[in-house]
């Protein structure tokens, strides 16, 4: 059985089984009037408590520690080796290959500091974009590894790095939302949401290193060197790459920023 799907067993059903035979005994001793029964009965419902509010409290970070997680050196199945480079951003002109969105993508809201590109898009509307992309006519790739920094300033909602990116309706994702990852996919115009997801709560301000493999069917998501999502797909089998930022409160603000594209060429180590 999984070692997650064990955690959470006992992480949600141990306190109940000690609270239970705390009751038990309590009621037992009060029957019989014996107060060693009460001594007992406190330990353990203070263990039940105890175990509760820790699992509340780390849960997540118990199950990850169980094999949700594991280092980037060890893969989930097919083990995959980044290998030359096959397009990099030009950290002197960073914006000079991404391509804006001619309806979801203002070019007042998009700006250059340093190799990085900063977007501050503000809550004008219910339906606020930042959206570029790399020209999927030029940059058609099968299978590729996408490496780039990014964090986040404000608590928007979907921070979504796309790849096997064909156009607005043809691409996969891998979106940051709510403190969780999701994979995500859009066909020929149809969305299917949340195929998978994991959590991952996003601090602001801080800078993440993250890496998307596609290779033949297989997807990986990683952040900070560590494995956090594999998945499986046949629909889309190249594209190029695209970062869409979407807010729909009307009240907060899109601020953000995404460091430069490295994107290798991805083999299996078992293929000479």
């Amino acid at each position: 059985m999984n070692p997650r799907r064990i955690a959470g067993y006992l992480g949600s059903f141990l306190p109940l089984l000690l609270l239970v035979v705390g009751l038990a005994l309590a009621i037992l001793g009060i029957i019989q009037a014996k107060p060693p029964y009460f001594v007992i009965a406190f330990f353990i419902t203070v263990c039940a408590i105890a175990i509760a509010l820790g699992y509340v409290l780390h849960g997540e970070q118990i199950r990850s520690s169980l094999g949700r997680i594991p280092p980037r050196t060890e893969y989930l199945s097919e083990p995959l080796v980044p290998g030359e480079i096959i397009y990099k951003t030009d950290e002197t002109a960073p914006l000079k290959d991404w391509i804006h969105h001619e309806t979801y993508q203002r070019p007042t809201h998009v700006s250059v500091v340093g190799s990085s590109l900063r977007f501050v898009t503000p809550p004008q509307t219910t339906d606020e974009w930042n959206y570029i992309f790399l020209n999927p006519t030029v940059y058609r790739w099968k299978d590729f590894s996408w490496n780039l920094k990014f964090r986040r300033e404000t608590i928007f909602r979907e921070y979504a790095f796309n790849f096997r990116y064909q156009g607005f309706d043809d691409r996969y994702r891998y979106r940051f939302e709510d403190d969780k990852i999701f994979f995500d996919k859009k066909v020929r115009g149809n969305w299917v949401n949340n195929i998978a997801s994991t959590a991952f709560p996003v601090k602001l301000g801080r800078w993440y290193d993250l890496r998307i493999d596609a290779y033949q069917t297989l997807f990986r998501c990683y952040v900070d060197g560590r494995l956090w999502l594999e998945n499986s797909d046949t629909d889309l089998a190249d594209g190029s790459i695209s970062l869409i930022l979407w807010e729909d409160d009307g009240l907060t603000e899109i601020v953000a920023e995404i460091g430069p594209s490295v994107v290798r060429h991805l083999k299996s180590s078992q293929v000479a």
